[in-house]
């Protein structure tokens, strides 16, 4: 009997070690070629799950639910990824997991700019005015038709929860260029993990000092622009300072102090105009001790 069980469990733990991982690719419409890339080239390598796989009449949002389930995810990042609902419920349902970060591949393409912290206000502003506008339809739809609604609603509640998150922690991953990604991707599907190499590592570094190429006057003015435009949607709830409040702390979340300085700039030519005393923010914030911004 304890014989016949210890073969079994052997060939259990035999049968998981021979198994292929599996993997989810998670991608916008427009990322197709690279996904189909990707999927070519892992073929006989890893067991893939995406979306145009997914059986027909099935539920997508289960489907989607299933990116926790598997070994590894691989993200397309785009500015079309960043701005689907679709896409953003599949990271919202990723970070659910504490080992996340470890099973996750990020892939962004050239043309995004996410490396800057002042680069995130963009996506966290799109998903508040989806949200915005999701009630607005809600409001004015007889009650008998809103379910639908109401769970694109619910999914977009989740996409804002983690969209920081999300953004930062891929700011701060080393990620390889579009061209190296899928032998980098196949490496480390198939458990080596020399595929930090020194030429993704430069590549990283040079797309974390991106920020750096930009001057200094031209950070005044995307920071001035950000905290006069919040100031303009908050100007009638002077309590609701939640948002500006965000663009001061900035400073001290962000590494680059380039950054760091030009918001500084930003706010002292700001306040010197009057324009944030006048919301009564400078009050609000030396009293949460913020004196230092000043």
């Amino acid at each position: 009997m304890d014989e016949r069980i210890t073969n079994e469990q052997g060939r259990e733990s035999m049968d998981f070690q021979n198994r292929l991982p599996s993997v989810f690719i998670s991608y916008n419409w427009n990322q197709s070629d690279l996904a189909d890339g990707i999927e070519s080239r892992l073929d006989g390598k890893a067991i893939i799950a995406r979306d145009k796989n997914h059986p027909y009449w099935s539920s997508l949002t289960e489907f989607m639910k299933t990116i926790r389930k598997q070994d590894f995810a691989i993200l397309l990042v785009s500015d079309d990824f960043l701005k689907s609902t679709n896409c953003m419920y599949e990271v919202s349902q990723l970070v659910k997991d504490d080992d996340w970060e470890r099973r996750v591949m990020f892939v962004v393409a050239d043309d995004t700019k996410i490396y800057s912290v002042l680069d995130h206000e963009k996506y966290i502003n799109y998903w508040q005015a989806s949200r915005e506008r999701m009630e607005k339809t809600i409001g004015k739809s007889p009650k008998q038709s809103v379910d639908g609604y109401v769970d694109e609603l619910r999914k977009i509640d989740e996409i804002q929860v983690v969209i920081s998150q999300f953004l930062m922690k891929v700011k701060d991953s080393k990620n390889p260029r579009v061209e190296d990604a899928i032998s980098a991707i196949i490496k480390r599907v198939s458990g080596d993990n020399s595929y930090v190499c020194e030429e993704a590592s430069a590549t990283r570094a040079d797309g974390r000092d991106r920020v750096d190429s930009i001057e200094r006057n031209e950070y005044i003015e995307q920071a001035k622009a950000m905290i006069l435009g919040e100031y303009e949607r908050n100007r009638s709830l002077p309590d609701d300072i939640i948002k500006i409040n965000r663009l001061f702390c900035m400073k001290f979340d962000c590494e680059n102090p380039k950054v760091g300085n030009a918001l500084d700039a930003a706010i002292s030519e700001l306040i010197c105009e009057d324009l944030i005393y006048r919301s009564g923010l400078g009050i609000h914030l030396s009293q949460k001790g913020y004196d230092s911004v000043f």
